[in-house]
């Protein structure tokens, strides 16, 4: 017999051993878009503190967001390209 809790998440009752239910406690397609509307300012400070922080090091700053895929593609084309021999 499982007990419901405030919390959603249903406890076991005593004579029921070590078993736990997670249940949501929303649907998972409700994304609540109209909340992520209201804190886009916040969102955007979020974002742009991690792509500073993660480019602030490296001397191209943000020009090495851009420069790494085409970098990764040129060496696994040369590195790659004459062992799968594509011409």
């Amino acid at each position: 017999m499982l007990g419901k809790s405030v919390t959603g998440v249903s406890q076991p009752a005593a004579d029921a051993g070590w078993t736990m239910i997670l249940e949501p406690r929303r649907p998972w397609l409700d994304l609540r878009l109209r909340e992520l509307w209201h804190a886009r300012d916040l969102i955007l400070l979020f974002v742009r503190r991690d792509f500073v922080a993660a480019y602030k090091q490296t001397i191209l700053g943000p020009l090495w967001f851009q420069i790494q895929p085409l970098l990764t593609a040129l060496t696994f084309t040369v590195i790659f390209g004459p062992v799968a021999r594509l011409h």
